[in-house]
């Protein structure tokens, strides 16, 4: 008599791990907006919302007078520069 390598309930849980994770990847891509604006934040306040379809540069002043600069190019948000404390 050969033993299986992997049983009934071996492959119930799989399967159940597998549709989990389907339904929690296809939650996320469908629920998560189209991305249209960044929200930019100065401690924890909204000081700007900017369109993701509009090339720009954009000077973002702390009240510590930081001044870091955020660019938007091609539909993404990227820190050109940005003081750390």
């Amino acid at each position: 008599m050969k033993k299986s390598f992997i049983k009934k309930w071996d492959m119930i849980l799989i399967a159940t791990a597998l549709a989990v994770s389907a339904v929690l990847f296809l939650s996320v891509r469908f629920f998560s907006g189209n991305g249209e604006y960044v929200n930019v934040k100065v401690n924890n306040f909204t000081v700007a919302e900017l369109p993701l379809d509009t090339n720009t540069v954009y000077e973002i002043e702390t009240d510590k007078g930081i001044t870091n600069i955020l660019e938007i190019s091609d539909g993404m948000a990227k820190m050109i520069s940005a003081e750390c404390p």
